[in-house]
């Protein structure tokens, strides 16, 4: 794999959002269906990877903590695995994202 080279994700599913004290906490948890399309950057690459499409699935879970009492900054975490099933072989790939969100709108 070359660092030019392309993964696109695209997740369909569920997501369950619990909040806890004073809604200022978050917690939630989900999952559903992966299509995953790899794509190569080189015409010639050494290794002979080949483009290839793959479905499978993924799971996500999330913590979340609002910084004000309008709740409105919000500081996080959100780790997911991704699993797609290709004919000769299998991805799994593990994430974790920092986030910082801004939310808008009534309470």
């Amino acid at each position: 794999m070359s660092p030019n080279d392309r993964f696109i994700w695209l997740t369909y599913g569920v997501r369950f959002v619990a909040p806890l004290y004073r809604q200022r906490i978050e917690f939630s948890g989900g999952g559903g269906g992966l299509y995953e399309k790899y794509s190569v950057s080189d015409a010639v690459n050494f290794l002979g990877l080949r483009p290839y499409n793959a479905w499978g699935g993924y799971f996500v879970g999330s913590a979340a903590l609002a910084l004000d009492r309008s709740r409105r900054f919000w500081i996080g975490a959100t780790p997911r695995w991704f699993l797609a099933n290709r004919e000769s072989g299998r991805d799994r790939w593990f994430q974790i994202l920092a986030e910082f969100s801004v939310r808008f709108g009534g309470r």
